[in-house]
């Protein structure tokens, strides 16, 4: 949200600058585009949730909108990769016994805990489902 003052303040110098040169115009529409992918992210880290039961697995998007997933996880394995895209969070991806990629979930926020210590409670909960977890890249070993 701290982002938004400084920008706003581009777009209304921008829009004050536009009555005196076109140049002006360039950085009004930078400072739009920029608000409207920091809003994207700022709703995907709010809206951003997965809630797995035994029946379906729903995921939220960034619009607040929830799909709803009809398979078992307990027929499933999880693969869990680092986000490539931001510094922190995860790739869950469950595939069926055959290999095949079923869903594919990214979570910013959370992580497990690296380096063999404790897990946190989100680490717990991922661990409870009492499913394979492979970590091909060995990046959190604890698992």
């Amino acid at each position: 949200m701290i982002c938004f003052v400084p920008l706003c303040a581009i777009a209304v110098i921008s829009v004050s600058g536009v009555f005196f040169s076109l140049y002006a115009i360039v950085p009004f529409v930078l400072a739009i585009f920029v608000s409207i992918a920091l809003l994207f992210e700022y709703w995907k880290v709010k809206n951003n949730h997965l809630i797995i039961t035994e029946e379906a697995i729903y995921i939220t998007n960034r619009f607040n909108i929830t799909k709803k997933h009809l398979l078992d996880y307990k027929k499933c394995t999880i693969e869990i990769e680092r986000s490539l895209k931001r510094g922190g969070g995860i790739w869950l991806k469950f595939y069926d016994k055959s290999g095949t990629l079923l869903l594919k979930y990214e979570d910013i926020l959370n992580i497990p805990t690296m380096y063999g210590g404790k897990l946190l409670p989100w680490g717990e909960a991922i661990k409870s489902l009492q499913i394979p977890i492979v970590d091909k890249k060995d990046i959190y070993n604890l698992w």
